[in-house]
């Protein structure tokens, strides 16, 4: 007889019973030798690990377990210098991973970062002299004359068309390639973080996808920001390279305590100072009024003929954006510009347009 798996396993349990039928047999001319068998048998059988199925929940008692048992077989054999490398080389995985975490979400930041200021000035204008180069530092020390704008007519034309096509370039990613890179990822993160299993959340597709999309999102206009994003790029990171140590990848309870360093690295990474990983918590206590309004517009979106038209619903805000904020030069920069500009002192040289 053999056990079937549950529901929320693949293809192996706890305690997989072997076949046993060859006991029966036995138990015609020496039942006792089958008890003692069997009794061997569960007493000294190994728990296998269960492998769960997408939209599952793990089971935290087992994984925890099964940590602590290698950790446990280690350090029995760390007698010698062999075992104590083994051991000392399972402890240090998880800083190994967390270091790999720092050092690509890092990296990813800046590439978005730097990549998001340039697109966002290309709607304005460009460099005549380095097509790459964006407002700033095209205009470095110089007086302007290198940076071209255009006419009013082509200058909004192109500010609203660029709005336009940026929106749409992300809206198409997310949709055709990885629906899971939609949203800000924060809430289904909690979720995956208390044991529910959600694999194509934080794959390398989904990663892939969240760091070119965010780039468009917020170069067209929208009121959207790469921080919270940051958060899911780092736990998808944290959940790439936990795949090159087997103990970890296979074990979810670990994974998801790298998943909350993680995310405690991106939000660092995204305001630039680990204290931003303080006032982000203090402002998810406040924001309850918040999820409960975004609850109700969701619903709404869900019920009304906007579920239907998700494209166009994104383009058509991005324009209608475009055309409100371009009028007004605070609202038509990105936060990050409109700060820098704000605490810089004025110069016989105004790119900004706030001195004037």
């Amino acid at each position: 007889m053999t056990q079937r798996a549950p529901n929320d396993v693949n293809e192996e349990f706890f305690l997989p019973l072997q076949d046993l039928s060859h006991l029966d047999q036995q138990n015609n001319s020496k039942s006792d030798g089958a008890v003692v068998s069997f009794a061997s048998w569960f007493a000294t059988s190994a728990i296998h690990r269960a492998r769960y199925k997408d939209f599952s929940s793990m089971d935290w008692i087992f994984d925890n377990y099964k940590a602590r048992e290698r950790i446990q077989n280690l350090e029995g054999g760390s007698k010698t210098l062999l075992g104590k490398l083994k051991l000392s080389y399972e402890l240090s995985q998880p800083w190994i991973v967390l270091l790999l975490v720092g050092v690509s979400v890092g990296i990813l930041s800046t590439i978005i970062s730097i990549t998001t200021q340039w697109m966002i000035d290309l709607r304005d204008g460009y460099c005549k002299t380095g097509f790459y180069l964006n407002q700033k530092f095209c205009c470095w020390k110089a007086d302007g004359v290198k940076w071209s704008i255009g006419e009013n007519t082509v200058q909004f034309s192109s500010y609203l068309l660029d709005s336009v096509v940026f929106s749409g370039i992300a809206t198409f990613l997310v949709i055709s390639y990885a629906p899971f890179a939609a949203g800000q990822g924060i809430a289904e993160l909690k979720t995956i973080m208390s044991g529910f299993i959600m694999k194509e959340f934080l794959s390398a597709k989904t990663l892939l996808i969240k760091s070119v999309s965010i780039v468009f999102a917020v170069a067209s206009g929208l009121s959207v920001g790469k921080e919270v994003a940051l958060v899911h790029i780092s736990a998808c990171c944290a959940n790439f390279f936990s795949g090159i140590f087997p103990s970890i990848k296979q074990n979810e309870a670990q994974k998801r305590q790298l998943l909350s360093a993680a995310s405690a690295a991106g939000i660092s990474v995204a305001f630039g100072a680990p204290i931003a990983g303080v006032l982000f918590s203090l402002e998810g206590i406040v924001g309850s009024l918040v999820v409960k309004l975004d609850s109700m517009f969701s619903n709404y979106r869900q019920k009304s003929f906007l579920n239907k038209f998700a494209r166009g619903e994104v383009v058509v805000v991005a324009a209608l954006t475009s055309i409100i904020c371009y009028g007004n030069i605070f609202a038509r920069s990105d936060a990050v510009t409109l700060v820098s500009n704000l605490f810089t002192e004025c110069r016989a040289i105004d790119n900004s347009g706030i001195c004037e």
